[in-house]
């Protein structure tokens, strides 16, 4: 081997450590891209969570407001048993037991209707 031999195999030995450093000094610029994008997201969620616990904390809903309310049966009420309703009160939807007011009246999931009276956590339509 010559030394015009020798420099070459000197120069790519040099230039394939360079590239397994650039290689890794990717690698890890993009680990702590990752880390930083999953931990802003992290804190995100939580002050997100924090708002939504103080809103929720400080709007007290009760269920008699619903009186009166136009809803939707989510799940099918028969005769003289009980399904649920969904409609939105104190700016969010809720979901509710209902029965139907007339206890010989049955109503379908989708059906509308009109939230007549409350009691114990228990809503009865019409």
């Amino acid at each position: 081997m010559n030394d015009e031999d020798n420099q070459n195999s000197t120069a790519q030995s040099h230039s394939s450590t360079s590239t397994k450093s650039g290689a890794t000094e990717i690698h890890d610029f993009v680990k702590k891209g990752i880390d930083f994008v999953a931990a802003t997201a992290a804190q995100a969620v939580e002050a997100v969570q924090e708002v939504s616990d103080r809103l929720t904390t400080g709007t007290t809903v009760r269920l008699e407001q619903a009186v009166g309310r136009d809803a939707e049966v989510s799940a099918p009420i028969a005769v003289g048993g009980t399904g649920e309703v969904i409609f939105s009160l104190g700016g969010a939807t809720q979901h509710c037991p209902a029965r139907a007011l007339d206890g010989r009246r049955s109503f379908k999931k989708g059906t509308k209707v009109k939230i007549a009276e409350t009691t114990n956590q228990l809503l009865f339509i019409e």
